[in-house]
């Protein structure tokens, strides 16, 4: 009786190790395929609810840079065009002195020009990567539409984002997000923390090969315009680089004429 006792013990053990789930073990198919038609999903609307199909606007961007031992200042107007051809996109620094009125006309065709204010000369020009920075950690493509054809968009997790300026003995428990992590055919993954109620994203995570974070964005001061939420804050934090940059919309009304004219982009 002992015997059988003992056994059916550890049979009753190895049948608890059995149902037990191996959290190294690779999610089923199934829910592989769910993860993937989810952060579809979700990318869509967040697109949809972040970028209008048709758009003109003239910003005024403060970007301030602080490092470990540094600290930048600059003032960008940004002028841009968006519709059913593609996008156009006009930078000109105001400030800093040693920048001041230099400026750049992206078109949706792929010309580019640049005018130098000290040979009062516009030229014909490369176009400008996506990683360019405007100043700081703000990238061109921060400042562009999400282009994200091809790539794939996992829904990772469901979390709650907290702010971290709050008081950690608040008992704040974040805002509801929903992540999802973006790979493109030829590079590292991103990942986007949307909030769960109106699908914006709160938080942009870029990562290196082994997963790191390298760049962090918090999105903020959303404001409705034309019918989609655009954010006028943002902070982007580069840990390797020791460097945080915020970013201000101070201002956004219509463009004036010829801010896309070749011709005379860099007019006042």
């Amino acid at each position: 009786m002992r015997r059988a006792g003992l056994l059916l013990l550890c049979a009753a053990a190895a049948l608890g190790q059995e149902e037990r789930p191996d959290p190294l073990a690779p999610p089923p198919p199934a829910e592989v395929a769910l993860r993937r038609e989810t952060g579809e999903l979700l990318a869509r609307l967040a697109r949809r609810r972040t970028t209008p199909a048709a758009e003109e606007a003239l910003l005024e961007v403060e970007v301030d840079e602080r490092g470990r031992l540094f600290g930048h200042a600059r003032r960008v107007e940004v002028a841009l065009r968006r519709g059913e051809r593609g996008e156009d996109l006009r930078l000109r620094f105001r400030e800093p002195a040693e920048l001041r009125d230099r400026a750049w006309l992206l078109l949706a065709d792929g010309r580019a020009y640049a005018y130098d204010p000290a040979r009062r000369r516009a030229e014909r020009v490369a176009p400008l990567e996506p990683s360019w920075r405007v100043g700081g950690g703000l990238l061109l493509r921060d400042l562009r539409a999400p282009d994200d054809e091809g790539w794939e968009h996992v829904h990772v997790r469901d979390d709650r984002l907290l702010d971290p300026d709050a008081d950690p003995d608040a008992g704040d428990e974040g805002q509801a997000v929903r992540v999802v992590r973006s790979t493109p055919p030829d590079g590292p993954p991103r990942e986007a923390w949307l909030e769960r109620e109106r699908h914006v994203p709160l938080l942009a995570r870029d990562l290196d090969a082994a997963g790191q974070v390298v760049r962090a964005t918090r999105l903020g001061g959303w404001r409705e315009v034309q019918g989609c939420l655009r954010p006028f804050a943002l902070t982007i934090d580069e840990p390797a680089a020791g460097r945080v940059t915020r970013v201000t919309v101070r201002a956004r009304r219509p463009p004036p004429a010829g801010r896309f004219d070749p011709a005379r982009f860099w007019e006042e």
